[in-house]
């Protein structure tokens, strides 16, 4: 009987997570297929996309936005594959489909984060649903400037999943793929990396409160500070950590 229960809630959670999939990329996508720019906005990451172009792909200094002398301190990772995808792609067409595309991958890193945290298959099934056809899961992912949001999301639960099973097991792989994706997560978005870091420090209240958890802790946190040096150095040593300070009260 157990094993047939099991088997029963293995099929309603491969059912939920394909219509979780299947009706939250099409709610994601069919924005895009509505005009032939970019949802909403996205002129500024466009606009930085080209300045790492014309830089010949290394980080440029100011931002050629409006003139108006930004910084070019914003996470570059997007950016950057934006720049590159130009050759693939108009990077206006790039701007446009990548972020409703990353989000829709999002809904499955968003399965396997739940599976990691609820009791049941069918309980990450249903938290699946709720996350893939909620709009305020999504609305903000999706527009030009999801270019970086999409991909913030994407690595915070990502970051979230191996750091939980880090705590958990104290495993290497799980502490490898942890900083690996906190580092991608540094490199996409400001906002999504500051709440990440608090998620992460309550996973460590409930499950890392152990000296070889925290010290597990601590190299991630210093991997993780050593791989994305080579862009906030660069950052800090053109401009100082004001741009870091504006862009925490920003918001999004």
């Amino acid at each position: 009987m157990e094993q047939q229960s099991r088997r029963d809630d293995r099929v309603i959670t491969i059912f939920l997570v394909f219509w979780a999939v299947l009706f939250g990329s099409i709610a994601r996508l069919i924005p895009a297929l509505g005009g032939f720019m970019p949802v909403n906005d996205g002129g500024l990451f466009y606009s930085m996309a080209r300045d790492i172009q014309a830089a010949q792909f290394s980080l440029p200094s100011y931002a050629s936005f409006n003139q108006a002398g930004i910084p070019f301190a914003y996470q570059p990772i997007s950016l950057y594959l934006a720049a590159w995808g130009d050759r693939l792609l108009p990077l206006l067409q790039f701007v446009r489909w990548l972020p409703p595309l990353i989000s829709s991958i999002t809904i499955l890193a968003f399965f396997v984060l739940s599976r990691s945290l609820l009791k049941y298959e069918y309980q990450a099934g249903l938290a699946t649903v709720a996350f893939a056809t909620l709009p305020a899961a999504y609305d903000l992912t999706i527009a030009g400037g999801g270019l970086t949001r999409a991909f913030g999301l994407l690595f915070s639960i990502l970051t979230l999943h191996f750091s939980y099973w880090l705590f958990r097991t104290l495993q290497r792989r799980y502490l490898v793929m942890t900083v690996l994706m906190a580092s991608l997560l540094i490199l996409s978005h400001p906002i999504a990396a500051v709440h990440t870091v608090l998620s992460v420090f309550v996973f460590w209240i409930y499950f890392g409160r152990t000296i070889k958890a925290t010290r597990k802790a601590l190299l991630v946190a210093i991997l993780t500070l050593v791989l994305t040096a080579p862009w906030w150095l660069t950052v800090v040593s053109r401009h100082g950590i004001t741009p870091f300070m504006n862009a925490m009260r920003s918001g999004v």
